[in-house]
């Protein structure tokens, strides 16, 4: 039960970039009316956490593989490297989510000459 708890923690908290990073709210082609501001996230701030904490669960990942190899290693290990890697991927598809938002929203505020 304290593995299963443990496994939802970790996963709930995959994706800052998810959550905290919000792209362009006007529609491609479209312009904004004068005076409307574009609101979007600039900060690269959550996509820059996502990176590290996906670099972090890849380095568990790839101790709990190598622990895994080892004759007197952990019989879960594996499964462990397994569930790490597949959290570290989830960081990874999240901060390139993060990235590709914050470059269209200054691309757009540029454009636009906000």
């Amino acid at each position: 039960m304290k593995r299963v708890v443990a496994c939802l923690l970790v996963v709930s908290l995959t994706g800052c970039s998810f959550i905290a990073v919000n792209g362009p709210d006007i529609a491609p082609g479209t312009m904004p009316m004068p005076g409307d501001e574009i609101d979007c996230s600039e900060s690269r701030a959550a996509p820059i956490v996502d990176v590290v904490l996906g670099a972090l669960m890849l380095m568990g990942a790839i101790s709990a593989l190598v622990d895994s190899n080892k004759p007197d290693g952990a019989s879960h290990a594996g499964e462990a490297a397994l569930a790490i890697g597949a959290v570290a991927v989830l960081f990874g598809i999240s901060a390139g989510f993060g990235f590709d938002r914050t470059s269209e929203c200054r691309r757009v505020r540029e454009l636009y000459g906000q």
